[in-house]
């Protein structure tokens, strides 16, 4: 039955994922792969209700469907936002099976996050052949709680730290946005022209990194801050105080909460301040950005593993959260023109690392996949 629903109609993906950029980025790079190559696939993304607005910016019919799960998990002391997300789960449960059921899909491709974890499992007991893409050098709790049944595990990093190992493992770089990948110039930049430093939080921007970059600043003369411009992606809500600063500073500085055509600034950028989730770390890799990585502290330490990767190999530095901080990062900020020819060795090697085409090394191992599913249809 499932080869005749072949032979008469599209091949069925379902491609599962959480709803931030760093999640949603890669499983759009991985659609986009796809189409690249053939009309032939029906791909439908499952989501939380969280990531509407986020949805709203992809390109059009990269996604035939998009389903979106109501927000779930097990709350953290007493909340009645908490008890809702939790009491979600049932819910998001029911959705995730009746998909299964309806669609019949030839390939499910998870993403991350719990929003992935249910329906990726239910794939993998019914049959169908499941395939994670794990964005982190740390495997996400969804990931190790999957692994033992997924059939393979895709990953952007070369030496992914897993606790157990998973049945397979395939290095395949992370997936990047079409529209990053093409729209990337090699600018020859001129020494006059102020050092331009891209400062972002991720995205949904930082309120440490913000302040942190702020007081790196403060202790600058007028003639030190002069040399400098400053890109700043700040955050919803955040924007309005950072600017006013800024110009209390008297820096030069454009600041926006958020922005979709990244690689306009990747483009301008000589350095880059941000922290170090594996999307905009492997986006500042491509464009041969420098960068100084401030992790995100929490969420079991994976943004200082992902970070701990492009230092170890000489293309990035690292500051640790903390009172320091801004100290830390002013001292960086100094040395660029005492020592300029560093900072470019280090794009070099940022550029590198890159790991190009992980979106189509992805796509051939689901090709592959959805070739063997024919074969023992």
């Amino acid at each position: 039955m499932r080869l005749s629903r072949m032979q008469n109609s599209l091949r069925v993906i379902l491609v599962f994922s959480g709803p931030s950029g760093g999640h949603l980025f890669p499983a759009q790079a991985f659609a986009e792969a796809a189409h690249a190559e053939s009309s032939d696939y029906k791909i439908v993304l499952v989501t939380s209700i969280r990531a509407q607005n986020l949805c709203l910016k992809f390109p059009a019919g990269i996604f035939s469907e998009i389903v979106f799960l109501p927000e779930f998990g097990s709350p953290i002391g007493f909340s009645f936002a908490g008890l809702r997300a939790l009491l979600n789960i049932p819910v998001a449960n029911i959705q995730s099976w009746n998909l299964l059921s309806r669609l019949k899909p030839d390939l499910c491709v998870g993403f991350g996050s719990f929003v992935s974890y249910f329906g990726m499992l239910f794939a993998a007991w019914r049959g169908i052949p499941t395939l994670i893409h794990e964005q982190n050098q740390v495997p996400g709790k969804a990931t190790r709680m999957l692994q033992c049944w997924i059939k393979t595990i895709a990953t952007s990093f070369p030496e992914t730290a897993f606790r157990r190992k998973p049945r397979e493992v395939v290095f395949t770089g992370l997936p990047i946005r079409r529209e990053i990948r093409e729209n990337r110039l090699d600018l020859n930049r001129k020494a006059e022209q102020p050092f331009t430093v891209l400062v972002c939080g991720g995205s949904q921007g930082s309120a440490f990194l913000n302040q942190a970059v702020l007081s790196a600043f403060s202790g600058f003369t007028a003639e030190e801050r002069a040399q400098f411009a400053v890109i700043h992606i700040a955050g919803n809500g955040q924007d309005h105080s950072i600017r006013e600063a800024y110009q209390r500073l008297g820096v030069s500085a454009e600041v926006m909460p958020f922005f979709e055509k990244m690689w306009l600034l990747y483009n301008r950028a000589d350095m880059a301040v941000s922290r170090a989730g594996a999307n905009s770390s492997f986006e500042q890799a491509l464009y041969g950005i420098p960068t100084v990585f401030i992790p995100y502290p929490y969420a079991e330490g994976h943004q200082s593993e992902n970070a701990k990767y492009f230092v170890d190999q000489k293309g990035a530095l690292i500051v640790v959260q903390s009172e320091e901080s801004a100290g830390e990062l002013a001292a960086i900020l100094r040395s660029w023109e005492s020592r300029p020819e560093s900072f470019r060795e280090m794009g070099r090697v940022m550029r590198r690392l890159s790991f190009e085409n992980g979106d189509i090394r992805l796509w051939n191992i689901a090709k592959n996949m959805l070739k063997l599913n024919t074969c023992n249809s």
